[in-house]
Order: C-alpha cells, then structure tokens, then sequence
C-alpha cells in the first residue's frame, strides 16, 4: 500500500508512473528528491489522475475534490496535450464541485430550518395540550383556569 521511493535517482517519470499503474493497491507514494518530479511534465496531477487509490502524494494527501480535478484535466490531456483545453476543463470542474458544495449546503440548511419549525410547532402543540389541561410549562396544575376570575371581588 506504500511505496517510498524518495532520493532514489530515477529520471524516467513515464516509467516510474508505468509501474505504480501495476500497483493496484497502492495508496501512498513518496517519489520526492528524484529527478523526474522535477522534470516530469504536470508530475502531482498525471499521477494523481492515473493512480485511482492514491491518497497520499509525497508531502501531501489527495482529496476527493483534487482528484476529480485532476482526472478531468488529464482526460483532456491524454487526448492531445494541449495545456490550454486541460486546464479548461480542470476549471469546469472546479465551477461543479463549487456548485455541488453550494447545493449540498443549501440543502442541510434548509433540512435544519425544517428541523426547527417541525420542533417549534410540536413544542407549540404540546404546549397548547397542556393549557388546555389547565397544566403549565412545567407540567404543574394552574389554579383557577376555567373558574370565572373577577379581579374586584374581595379573596377568601
């Protein structure tokens, strides 16, 4: 699941990226302090996006957004490697995760709000249940409710 590769002197990032495709299970590289990080062309996205289980790329971890990003970006690249149409399409979707993330939290807000007004409505109905028992808030009896009260007439 690890495979640390670090200062190891290899030039050759096709290769390199070849044989980590081999590795179905790997989940973490480390490739850093070998030549080909440096010289290998758009080295952090091509292997994100070719190595599905990857989740942790040398000094950082992959996240599900980053890797939608870079698999959409390397789409467009493998076709024809033109920098220009990659980096449009890594911006699509970007502006897709932005809006799924506004809808998901449109949603649990309007889920809480809904959550509030069906428990002020209960509390509300609970309430009115108790008044019309003649009990209060604190489920205590309420003295004098259905009597008659005349403020003016003179206590017992």
């Amino acid at each position: 699941q690890t495979l640390d590769l670090q200062c190891n002197r290899l030039e050759d990032g096709e290769a390199v990226l070849d044989l980590l495709k081999k590795i179905k299970t790997l989940r973490v590289f480390y490739g850093q302090g070998n030549p080909f990080v440096k010289s290998f062309r758009h080295y952090r996205k091509r292997f994100v996006a070719a190595l599905p289980n990857l989740t942790y790329l040398d000094d950082r971890p992959v996240f599900p957004h980053e890797r939608r990003r870079c698999e959409a970006w390397a789409v467009v690249w493998a076709e024809n490697q033109d920098l220009d149409a990659a980096n449009a399409a890594e911006r699509e979707e970007i502006k897709t995760i932005k809006l799924e993330k506004k809808l998901a939290e449109e949603k649990r807000i309007k889920a809480f709000e809904d959550m509030i007004t069906e428990a002020r409505a209960e509390h509300q109905k609970t309430e009115a249940a108790k008044r019309a028992a003649g009990r209060s808030f604190s489920n205590e009896p309420i003295v004098g409710v259905g009597e008659l009260y005349d403020e003016n007439a003179a206590p017992n």
